[in-house]
């Protein structure tokens, strides 16, 4: 987009994407603007204004709003363009929908959070069955600081036969 902040070109990918075909984008005033979340709008602001100084690449990831009002996370880069005098011409901009990255960083950090924060001892084990990762809590119930469980055979907290119990 120019300086002015009208849209030049935009691809086909953008009705993928956002829900608007191409034609409805360049007759868009402000585009992208209008569609990014007004959380990320600062942010999206600051990076443009340092794309249009010309002090390089801006990356960052924001909220849009789609045509059909559903919500997305993007990942944008903001790349200045100059004219053949070096100065500012205006703005590239590349998105991808970054959407299902996102969702999988949300279930990660819950399991994370209920991993960490349950009373019963987990243990997550390779296949020869040595310690990878402990909760707190089986640092607690067993004794051990949790460096002299990282590595070790499971059975320095489980008896052979329990654990062989356990696996069947």
């Amino acid at each position: 987009y120019g300086l002015d902040g009208n849209l030049v070109w935009v691809n086909q990918a953008v009705e993928r994407i956002t829900g608007y075909s191409p034609d409805q984008c360049l007759a868009m005033v402000g585009y992208p603007q209008p569609l990014i979340d007004d959380r990320d709008l600062d942010l999206f602001l600051k990076q443009n204004d340092l794309a249009r100084q010309g002090t390089g690449r801006q990356e960052l990831a924001v909220r849009i709003r789609r045509r059909d009002q559903t919500k997305a996370w993007v990942f944008m880069s903001l790349d200045p363009v100059f004219d053949d005098n070096g100065r500012v011409m205006g703005i590239a901009s590349i998105c991808k929908d970054i959407s299902s990255q996102k969702q999988a960083e949300r279930e990660l950090n819950l399991m994370s959070r209920i991993f960490e924060n349950t009373a019963d001892p987990i243990q997550i084990l390779d296949l020869s069955y040595r310690i990878l990762d402990m909760n707190q809590a089986t640092v607690d119930a067993y004794g051990y600081s949790r460096q002299e469980l990282l590595g070790e055979a499971i059975s320095i907290i489980v008896p052979d036969e329990n654990f062989e119990q356990g696996k069947q």
